[in-house]
């Protein structure tokens, strides 16, 4: 066929032919047409608009209709734009999205709406015609993706604010309020689960203006339904708790603290129920599935960042009580080394057996010390948990006292001081650590050494009260102010006046 000829064919096209492609296009385009009689108000849908507002395709349908099932909060500036499009003086196009609730359905569309005025020779107004589109699939799209945007924003501002925090304290404070802010809720509460799963403590809050809730709570007091759905990890939602929980399900416990609706969700690990978040609302509020999705990543992210920084401040305890017990044995290693270094010297003067096999029993026992201290030193696990073992026995607390004097007489020597021991005039067996309690007398006559100047003197008693042995060390050195005294057993402490005593260190 010629083009020619081909032209005169497209061209003889009969008017049903054209309304046949014409309505190919629009089915294919999923579009609806829709033409309104402005003289009578009567209104042509046909099925497909029909449809975007909930109306069955045989049922008549009216201009009441389509303004009865506008979004009560679109239908004044869709009913605008529709006026302005029929208003001769401004012939405005007609575009415009909008919601509609089905007449018969009730459901939610969105609606993409374009049309104009058809105007007679004299300016009026005689028809509105246009098209619709159903767009609720973009909307709910957009919806969903404006929904992600608003997570991720909200995880990101929270990951940037508790990511430099080595306090769990201060991690659920600040993620309690950027979700309470987020949410525009009246309370946000971060909530640890006993051990025992069945009470909770709430360990931090957030409210602009309503009390505290911080303190422990029963998981009945959500009663035994809820309580049964939390422990397996099912969020507790409420959105009017005199509505759905009544007096027997916790809305007296709610009404009480001016709640009226809540969200709780439960976090679940290892089988058992291990944090809660909850969002209080102090009216009734319709949670939307955006809300429980971002409370239950919240909650599991918090708990996570909590369990982070638990573990990082553990593991600081254990390095400090490490560097301490080791601090410590570092300081008590040189307690034992004095007395034999000074048993050695008097055996290289001594000639009289007996006083030799004294001398040597010193240093086997300061050895047996050493010895001691070196194993807690080797001990890796006492030392990760700053623990001292005890290895206790039944014994007369003279002869350790005695032993505390032997380890302690060089240094007394050296500075000239006098010491006087006073003991039990009957045996007194104490149940204790032999090497502890030499070790724990020793460092005191070693400090009333050190304090005192030199020629002073010092003390050891030792008497029997109700059944214990009262031990006392005393001397006339520079002494502790009373202000200070709180501070006696804390670790290597050493007041300022202390750094003037002759031989102190």
């Amino acid at each position: 066929m010629s083009q020619t000829a081909h032209g005169a064919s497209i061209a003889t096209l009969t008017l049903g032919q054209r309304e046949e492609q014409l309505r190919l296009a629009i089915d294919a385009a999923e579009v609806g047409l829709w033409d309104v009689d402005v003289a009578t108000n009567a209104l042509y849908w046909p099925a497909r608009v029909k449809a975007m507002f909930g109306i069955s395709p045989d049922a008549t349908a009216t201009l009441d209709d389509f303004v009865a099932c506008l979004h009560p909060q679109d239908a004044e500036h869709v009913l605008r734009a529709y006026a302005d499009c029929q208003d001769p003086a401004l012939r405005t196009v007609y575009d415009v999205e909008y919601r509609t609730i089905g007449k018969e359905d009730g459901v939610l569309r969105w609606v993409a709406a374009k049309g104009r005025g058809l105007f007679n020779d004299q300016g009026e107004c005689v028809r509105a015609i246009g098209t619709a589109i159903d767009i609720t699939a973009r909307k709910q799209a957009e919806t969903a993706a404006e929904r992600g945007r608003r997570r991720l924003e909200l995880l990101n501002r929270i990951e940037h604010a508790t990511r430099p925090l080595n306090s769990a304290q201060d991690v659920m404070e600040v993620t309690t309020r950027l979700l309470g802010e987020h949410l525009e809720a009246t309370r946000c509460a971060y909530a640890d689960v006993e051990p025992d799963n069945n009470r909770f403590t709430i360990r931090a809050d957030w409210s602009p203006n309503a009390p505290s809730s911080v303190g422990v709570y029963s998981l009945e007091l959500f009663g035994s339904q809820a309580t049964s759905n939390l422990r397996m990890g099912r969020h507790l939602v409420v959105d009017d708790v005199d509505r759905d929980l009544g007096d027997e399900g916790g809305a007296r416990m709610f009404n009480a603290i001016g709640i009226k609706a809540i969200v709780c969700a439960g976090l679940v690990k290892r089988g058992l129920l291990v944090a809660m978040m909850a969002v209080h609302q102090a009216e009734p509020r319709q949670w939307n599935a955006e809300d429980l999705e971002i409370i239950t990543e919240v909650v599991d992210r918090c708990w996570a960042h909590i369990e982070r920084v638990r573990d990082a401040a553990a593991l600081r305890l254990q390095d400090r009580r490490k560097d301490e017990f080791l601090a410590t044995l570092a300081h008590e290693l040189r307690n034992p080394i004095a007395p034999m270094l000074y048993a050695i010297a008097l055996m290289k003067r001594e000639k009289d057996p007996a006083r030799l096999l004294s001398r040597t029993e010193v240093i086997e026992r300061q050895t047996s010390h050493l010895v001691r201290l070196i194993d807690d030193l080797l001990d890796v696990s006492r030392i990760s948990r700053g623990v001292v073992e005890l290895k206790r026995e039944v014994l007369d607390i003279s002869t350790l006292l005695v032993q505390a004097v032997e380890a302690a007489q060089p240094g007394v020597n050296a500075a000239r001081h006098s010491l006087k021991l006073s003991l039990p005039e009957v045996p007194a067996p104490v149940f204790a650590d032999p090497s502890r309690v030499v070790q724990i007398v020793t460092n005191l006559l070693n400090n009333a050494v050190k304090y005192t100047p030199d020629g002073g003197k010092l003390s050891l008693s030792c008497k029997v009260e109700a059944n214990r042995a009262v031990i006392e060390v005393s001397d006339d050195g520079l002494g502790i102010p009373a202000a200070d005294q709180s501070r006696l057993f804390d670790l290597f402490t050493q007041l300022p006046h202390t750094v003037l005593a002759p031989t102190g260190n």
